[in-house]
């Protein structure tokens, strides 16, 4: 009780501007049902986080991994609905759910035990909205059996709450009826995909403008080109709106906030949209209000 309790009170910081406007941050899409139910889950604005499991409150942290300000409860209950995910197995830990850790070039000490707590508490509270469980990476220190072990963890402990792949092109009101109780899009490498296709769904698409240092001016040419001629519509797709600079992971509130502007043309094309630090830009606002006009 004392985890569910501390979980219905980590809201993010919009909250009171959200409920002016009609809808409630963490529960943004069970508020807009009748808005949005109709549309499908790769036709709308999902604000992301950007490697979510590297937070300042993990155990670790610092300038050069760390990329969200708060945990996996703060980034869903403020209305983010993809966690971008990248993990790394350590064979010699016991417990199946702790050998999977969140890592971005270093351990930042979260596990996948972490990120599915935090999920199915979100849910508890939240029973209306769909979350994206993006696996990006899974780096298994050349160990096959690992996929293998992911899988039977992810099945047997919460194989109830991922929505068929086969709903790829339902809308959300034909999800909510034909799976009542299932509110998860679980999206991972062909490695972990192949072993159960009924439930896990492709590798999601990620547009990046690559390795290195990425300036703002970098980035902005790379959406722009992609924006010229955004993925075939039908599957889930991201682009990472983040920078890199020789100091670290940046933040880059003021241009998301134009860049993504409410209902403009980047939102309208725009499917997952990854950033860092998404809690200083109005990035969950600005995506909610564009769904309501896609």
């Amino acid at each position: 009780m004392k985890e569910s309790q501390e979980f219905s009170s980590a809201v993010g910081p919009d909250m009171t501007a959200t409920l002016r406007a009609g809808y409630r941050p963490n529960a943004w899409m069970t508020d807009l049902q009748n808005n949005i139910g109709h549309k499908r889950i790769w036709q709308l604005s999902l604000p992301g986080a950007h490697n979510s499991g590297m937070d300042r409150a993990a155990g670790y942290s610092n300038s050069y991994i760390t990329c969200q300000h708060d945990s996996f409860s703060y980034q869903l209950n403020s209305g983010i609905r993809a966690l971008d995910i990248r993990l790394k197995y350590y064979a010699g830990v016991s417990t199946p759910s702790l050998r999977f850790r969140h890592e971005h070039s270093q351990d930042s000490g979260r596990t996948l035990w972490d990120t599915m707590h935090a999920v199915h508490w979100f849910l508890e509270y939240n029973p209306g909205e769909i979350v994206i469980l993006d696996i990006h990476e899974i780096n298994t220190q050349q160990s096959p059996a690992a996929y293998r072990e992911l899988l039977d963890y992810l099945m047997g402990e919460h194989g109830w709450k991922f929505i068929p792949r086969a709903a790829a092109n339902m809308t959300l009101n034909q999800i909510k009826e034909a799976y009542p109780r299932r509110r998860v899009i679980l999206a991972a490498p062909h490695e972990l995909s192949s072993l159960n296709a009924t439930y896990i769904w492709p590798k999601i698409n990620h547009q990046w403008v690559g390795s290195g240092l990425v300036s703002v001016s970098r980035l902005y040419g790379h959406i722009e080109s992609v924006m010229r001629n955004p993925p075939a519509a039908g599957a889930l797709w991201s682009m990472s709106a983040t920078c890199y600079s020789i100091l670290g992971v940046e933040g880059i509130p003021s241009e998301l906030n134009n860049w993504y502007r409410a209902r403009s043309e980047w939102q309208m094309k725009s499917n997952i949209i990854n950033v860092d630090f998404f809690g200083s830009s109005n990035l969950v606002a600005n995506c909610i209000e564009s769904n309501l006009v896609k």
